[in-house]
């Protein structure tokens, strides 16, 4: 998985993030009892729909998008979003831009654009931003129930941009759920509502780890505990460094520094779940490349093992195979179930790494056209027996 694939955020107008505050920011004074109300955003990339002189135009990740499902779900809605358009526009020139994020973490679901602000650009160049809460799109039908969380003025007056982090944090940890067999989870960020008019919304992303962690694993009142919360903060920054310094292609020592830190960040976490969930993150950061810890570069993984066998936890780390096919049965004597897919993103097997998988005669998947060449023997449980499949096809969301 390239590193691009994790970058779900571009950062400019066209982003939610255009309304994340500094740790320097500063907000209006407000009431007393007055505050902020909360709405979970979901998880992936960000997209928008631009209408300039009533023309659209689609963007994913902050660039022009040729995503083709993307396209197919706006065509859908091209009468909806003229109507809405002519209601928001002063002028025949307006530019009306629909802001928000493009949902497929479910290989087995119809991907779909679901708005949350509205950015009006008018013909004096002044810029309004409204909450996105009409029933443009069929995805609107969650945009109007934002009250999950409230942060009264007293708690931000302080430091906003910390308040809304902190609260953000346990928010998210009471939304996120088992991750999907994509490894994503179903949110990845907060949007403040301000209850008094004028206000500004506030945007708070959440990515790195703490968007892909499960739900479980967040023991109360344990995520309350400054020293529990802080070693995921560090883990967050050392991942957004190693990021920035894959993205920019940075000089090999610094590459092996931020790993070293990164590396070091996961090695002091407590629970050995959590830090094998992090350290797949980190697997899919590099995608199809491997890591020389030395210099820093990047080498390429084998596309297979050159081995007869390979252990389960060894592949996604010397090959570039996304993800492995899971086979079930009653019994040695009964049929087996449809095969199913899942990415090394997610956490489903950190319990099997030392499962052994051998080369074998191709395994044919219904409905791909490339057989898997590696299984793993049946392996018994209270349900019957499974088996792992690899080296074969991978499936891939609609934005990867």
């Amino acid at each position: 998985m390239h590193p691009s694939y994790l970058k779900v955020s571009s950062n400019d107008d066209y982003s939610l993030d255009a309304l994340a505050l500094k740790p320097d920011s500063e907000l209006p004074a407000m009431p007393d009892g007055d505050g902020y109300l909360s709405q979970a955003v979901l998880f992936g990339p960000d997209a928008a729909v631009e209408v300039r002189n009533g023309k659209l135009k689609l963007l994913m990740h902050g660039v022009v998008s040729n995503n083709l499902a993307f396209e197919q779900f706006v065509h859908q809605h091209n009468r909806a979003i003229n109507q809405r358009v002519g209601e928001l526009r002063e002028h025949p020139s307006d530019v009306v831009i629909f802001i928000g994020k493009w949902y497929h973490v479910d290989y087995d679901e119809t991907p779909f654009f679901r708005p949350y602000v509205i950015r009006i650009i008018r013909v004096d160049g002044s810029v309004e931003i409204l909450a996105s809460d009409k029933d443009v799109f069929w995805s609107d039908e969650e945009n109007s129930y934002h009250t999950y969380d409230e942060i009264e003025a007293a708690d931000f007056a302080a430091n906003p941009a910390k308040a809304f982090l902190n609260v953000s944090e346990r928010s998210i940890r009471r939304h996120v759920l088992q991750p999907y067999a994509s490894g994503f989870n179903s949110f990845g960020g907060i949007l403040w509502h301000s209850t008094i008019k004028g206000h500004p919304m506030v945007y708070v992303p959440l990515e790195g780890a703490v968007s892909h962690r499960t739900k479980w694993r967040w023991k109360s009142p344990d995520d309350l505990d400054p020293g529990y919360v802080h070693q995921f903060r560090v883990l967050d920054e050392a991942l957004c460094v190693f990021k920035f310094c894959l993205a920019n292609g940075l000089p090999g020592p610094r590459v092996a520094a931020s790993f070293t830190d990164l590396e070091n960040s996961i090695a002091v976490m407590v629970d050995h779940n959590e830090r094998a969930e992090a350290r797949n993150y980190v697997t899919a950061l590099l995608g199809n490349h491997g890591l020389d810890r030395f210099t820093g570069n990047l080498v390429q993984k084998a596309f297979l093992p050159t081995a007869e066998t390979i252990k389960f936890g060894q592949i996604p780390l010397e090959t570039t195979a996304r993800g492995y096919w899971v086979i079930q049965r009653d019994g040695p004597d009964s049929p087996e179930s449809e095969p199913r897919y899942a990415s090394f993103l997610s956490a489903s097997h950190n319990d099997e790494l030392d499962v052994v998988l051998t080369r074998c005669a191709p395994i044919k998947i219904d409905g791909y056209g490339d057989p898997c060449t590696y299984a793993s023997d049946w392996i018994s449980w209270q349900h019957g027996e499974y088996r792992y499949l690899a080296f074969g096809p991978d499936r891939f969301l609609s934005w990867q």
